[in-house]
C-alpha cells in the first residue's frame, strides 16, 4: 500500500500511466525480489512479479484516470470508495467504541499521572547517595534471601555491585588469586585495605547469591542492569566491605582535604605513604605512581572513612616473572625508598603531581615529608620482619599462600601465580631492607 501511494501519488500521476506504470512497477519489484528471493526459480519468480505488478499498475491507472478525489478544503487525495475526505470529515465512532475509548481529558490525565509517577521514582544516583549513609553489612552472613536491592557503583577498577541487606550494604565483584593475595598480605602487615571474602563457586551459597542478585537487580533496559548482571558471568566472586568516605578524586576529595586544614583531625599523608610502600611490595601499579610510569588511579583510595583515614580498595599483586623486568622494578623500589629516607625526588614528585591533578590540592613540604615518613616506616617494619628471628614475613606469606591456593584450587594457573608472587615479594622486601640499612 505504501509503495502504491508513493508510485501513484499526486506528484507522479502524470508520469505513471498504463504501460509505463506496469513497466516501472515490474522492474522495481524484479530488483527487490531478486535480492530477497534468489532461491526461487525463474518461472515462479516471474509469475509472482507479474501478478504483483499487474495489481499495482491497475491501482496506479485508477488513480491516474480520475477515480480518486481531492478535498476542496485540504486538497488531499482520497479514494472514491470513502466518499469523503477522511481528514476533514472523520468517520463517527459507534456508541460501543465511544464507551471503550476514554475522553481526551481522561487520557491526558492518565498520561500525566503515569509521568508524574515515573518522575517521582528515585534515580540510581539518588538511591546510591542514600545507600552511602548505611553501614557495611557483616561479611560472614551467607543467607542471601534477605537481599532487597542491587545497585552499580562506578569507580575503582571498573566499579562494583552494591547489595542491600537488612544489616547494611556489601560490595560484590569478581575476584582473582592476585587480589586475594594482596588483600590478605596487607592485612597481615598492618596496612588498612577493604576486607573481603571469596565465595566458593561450588557451594550452595554461590547459587543462592547469584539467584538473589538476579531477582533484586534493576529491570532489563535500566542503566545499572547490564553491569550488575555481567558480574555473574565470572566463576569466582567475592563480597567486600562497604566503605563510607570519599574516593581520592574530584571535588569531594578536594573538599574533604580542604576541610582538614586548620583542624586537629588526623591527616592522611603518613598513612598514604604506608599504602604506597605496600603497593611496591606487591607491584600494585593501579593506585599511585611512586615506582611506575603512569598517572595512577586515585579512585582506589578512600579518604575519611569511619574505619580509617586512608583505606585501599581494589589492590592486586602483579608478579614479574621476567628477570630483566624484575631487576628494573627493583631499581625503582630502591630509588623510592632512598627518596623516602633522604629527601624528595623524581618518584615522590610524580605522586605529588598525581594528587594535584586528581584533587586540585598542592601539597605543602610538610605534607610531602609526612608521606615520605610513612613510606619509610613501612620499609623499616618490613626489614625488621625479614631479618627477625621468627621470620614474620615468611610466616605471613605461608598463611596467605595457603588460603589463596585453597580458595582458587579450581583455577589451573593459581599455583603458578602464588609461587611467582611470593618470590617477587621476597625479592622486593630484600631490596627495601638493603636500602633501609644503608
Amino acid at each position: 500500500g505504501g509503495m502504491t501511494d508513493h508510485i501513484a501519488g499526486p506528484h507522479m500521476i502524470p508520469n505513471v500511466q498504463g504501460t509505463r506504470a506496469l513497466f516501472f512497477v515490474r522492474e522495481m519489484l524484479r530488483s527487490m525480489l531478486g535480492c530477497t528471493r534468489a532461491a526461487t526459480t525463474a518461472a515462479a519468480e516471474a509469475g509472482t512479479i507479474d501478478d504483483l505488478a499487474d495489481g499495482l499498475a491497475k491501482s496506479c491507472q485508477e488513480r491516474a484516470s480520475g477515480r480518486s478525489f481531492h478535498c476542496d478544503q485540504c486538497h488531499r487525495a482520497f479514494s472514491q470508495k470513502l466518499g469523503r475526505c477522511p481528514v476533514c470529515c472523520p468517520r463517527q465512532q459507534s456508541q460501543q467504541q465511544r464507551q471503550q475509548t476514554p475522553p481526551r481529558e481522561e487520557v491526558k490525565h492518565t498520561t500525566s499521572t503515569a509521568s508524574s509517577s515515573s518522575s517521582s521514582t528515585p534515580k540510581p544516583d539518588e538511591v546510591l547517595q542514600e545507600w552511602r549513609s548505611y553501614p557495611s553489612a557483616p561479611l560472614d552472613d551467607s543467607d542471601w534471601r534477605s537481599m532487597s536491592g542491587v545497585l552499580w557503583a562506578h569507580g575503582g577498577s571498573g566499579g562494583v555491585g552494591l547489595l542491600k541487606r537488612p544489616s547494611g550494604i556489601l560490595c560484590l565483584k569478581k575476584c582473582s588469586p592476585e587480589e586475594l593475595f594482596a588483600q590478605r598480605l596487607a592485612h597481615a602487615l598492618g596496612v588498612r585495605v577493604a576486607d573481603m571474602r571469596v565465595i566458593d563457586p561450588s557451594s550452595e551459597e554461590a547459587g543462592s547469591l547469584r539467584l538473589n542478585v538476579k531477582h533484586a537487580s534493576p529491570a532489563a533496559g535500566e542503566s545499572d542492569s547490564l553491569p550488575v548482571k555481567s558480574i555473574l558471568r565470572f566463576e569466582f566472586l567475592c563480597v567486600m566491605e562497604f566503605l563510607d568516605g570519599v574516593g581520592m578524586m574530584g571535588m569531594p576529595a578536594h573538599d574533604y582535604l580542604k576541610k582538614l586544614e586548620g583542624t586537629a583531625e588526623p591527616r592522611p599523608w603518613r598513612e598514604l605513604g604506608r599504602l604506597m610502600a605496600f603497593d611496591m611490595l606487591v607491584n600494585n601499579l593501579d593506585r599511585l605512581p611512586l615506582a611506575w610510569s603512569n598517572e595512577g588511579n586515585l579512585s582506589n583510595i578512600m579518604l575519611g572513612s569511619s574505619v580509617g583515614t586512608v583505606v585501599g580498595i581494589d589492590q592486586g599483586a602483579a608478579p614479574i616473572k621476567h628477570e630483566d623486568g624484575l631487576q628494573r622494578f627493583l631499581q625503582r623500589v630502591r630509588q623510592a625508598v632512598r627518596e623516602a629516607r633522604d629527601g624528595e625526588g623524581k618518584a615522590f614528585g610524580a605522586v605529588v603531581e598525581a594528587i594535584f591533578n586528581n584533587t586540585g590540592m598542592q601539597l605543602a613540604p610538610g605534607e610531602v615529608a609526612d608521606m615520605r615518613q610513612g613510606c619509610l616506616d613501612f620499609a623499616r617494619e618490613l626489614a625488621g620482619s625479614v631479618e627477625g628471628p621468627v621470620g614474620l614475613l615468611d610466616n605471613a606469606l605461608d598463611e596467605v599462600c595457603r588460603e589463596v591456593r585453597g580458595c582458587f584450587a579450581r583455577q589451573q594457573t593459581c599455583d603458578e601465580v602464588v609461587s611467582s608472587t611470593r618470590t617477587m615479594v621476597q625479592r622486593v622486601a630484600a631490596a627495601m631492607q638493603e636500602e633501609v640499612g644503608r
